[in-house]
């Protein structure tokens, strides 16, 4: 079955109607799920996700993992942030960290 060709209008309304149900600017899949719009029709037609989140007058996720101030601090701090490789599972960044042991 082909699907109906999407617009950019279509898509920047699709993003902030996903925006306004989540409170939040929506993750790639999420906006996917949502709106019934693969993100390649996104790419083809902004040259990215992000790009079109912009063009919608909204922040893109910074990516990665968040955290506060103090956690990083905590964390430089830390004897086990001076040893490559090392994590202690005693700072709460590395207990919930892939690298933990």
């Amino acid at each position: 079955m082909r699907q109906t060709a999407t617009s950019k209008p279509e898509v920047i309304s699709a993003i902030r109607t996903a925006a306004r149900g989540l409170r939040r600017t929506p993750t790639r899949s999420e906006f996917q799920s949502m709106s019934g719009i693969h993100w390649t029709k996104v790419q083809r037609l902004f040259g990215g996700y992000r790009a079109a989140v912009r063009e919608a007058g909204l922040e893109p996720d910074p990516g990665g993992i968040r955290i506060g101030t103090a956690a990083m601090l905590l964390v430089l701090s830390s004897p086990f942030s001076r040893l490559p490789g090392s994590c202690g599972t005693d700072t709460p960044v590395c207990a919930a960290s892939l690298y933990a042991p």
